[in-house]
């Protein structure tokens, strides 16, 4: 979603994902970004016709999950073997 990080790092990066949760392919999460100095939101990608919500999961309703996903990194091309993501202001509002 942010091609590089690298100018941001110790800065606030703000996250906004939005989701449809539906049974049937109905369906959405839509991944937007402000980075530092932007005032607003922009739109990063858009999954669509999707079952966000799978009934054989232990809960009886959707839930969050984060994490930092590292698939290209490798310490052998120089990456550093940690990094830290610190959040906060994290907040899941009933949209409907």
């Amino acid at each position: 979603m942010v091609e590089d990080f690298r100018p941001h790092i110790d800065r606030w990066m703000r996250f906004r994902i939005d989701v449809r949760w539906a049974a049937s392919r109905t369906g959405y999460y839509k991944v937007s970004v402000r980075l530092p100095g932007e005032k607003d939101f922009t739109l990063k990608k858009t999954y669509t016709d999707l079952n966000t919500f799978h009934p054989e999961n232990p809960t009886a309703f959707g839930y969050i999950k984060w994490g930092l996903y590292r698939p290209a990194s490798s310490t052998e091309a120089g990456d550093p073997a940690t990094r830290v993501v610190r959040h906060d202001d994290i907040r899941v509002i009933d949209l409907g």
